[in-house]
């Protein structure tokens, strides 16, 4: 009995487990992000003030809004790198528009967040690979060619 028992069990707890990974097609929904630039010394385009134009060692929030193709940034990040008297500097409610197309990668996604600020217009690219059937993306930035600049990593989970 111990036997048929153990075998109906078995059964039934790997007939309701996945055998592959869930393919992912398409991004919907929000998600928020934690991504941290990865970098010595290099700056980050300051777009929403009057200082030197430059932000170094900078982390920030993202927010994804695929169903509405809209995205939202908050950077912080420090002025003056290398010098005495570090100042620290943050840009928040960066707001625009993103468009999403197939990755390279398998459950990959290319996103292009744009955004308009004092008449300039500003892009930066992302590759993201969903994981967890789409519950969180990792995030990578800093593609050559795309104006990005440095190497840029962080996560994302489903809101």
């Amino acid at each position: 009995m111990k036997l048929v028992t153990a075998i109906f069990l078995s059964i039934v707890f790997s007939s309701a487990l996945p055998l592959r990974a869930q393919q992912i097609t398409s991004l919907t929904g929000q998600y928020g992000c934690i991504y941290n630039k990865n970098f010595g010394g290099f700056n980050a385009a300051n777009i929403k003030s009057t200082n030197d134009g430059s932000i170094t060692g900078a982390t920030s929030l993202i927010y994804f809004d695929f169903s509405n193709g809209k995205y939202e940034e908050n950077i912080v990040g420090m002025n003056t790198w290398g010098v005495p008297n570090i100042v620290m500097n943050s840009i928040s409610g960066i707001n625009g528009t993103i468009s999403t197309s197939k990755g390279p990668l398998t459950n990959s996604f290319n996103v292009s967040a744009t955004v308009r600020v004092n008449g300039q217009t500003w892009v930066s690219t992302y590759l993201l690979l969903s994981v967890n059937g789409g519950a969180t993306l990792l995030l990578q930035s800093g593609i050559k060619g795309n104006g990005d600049g440095e190497p840029a990593t962080g996560a994302c989970n489903k809101i």
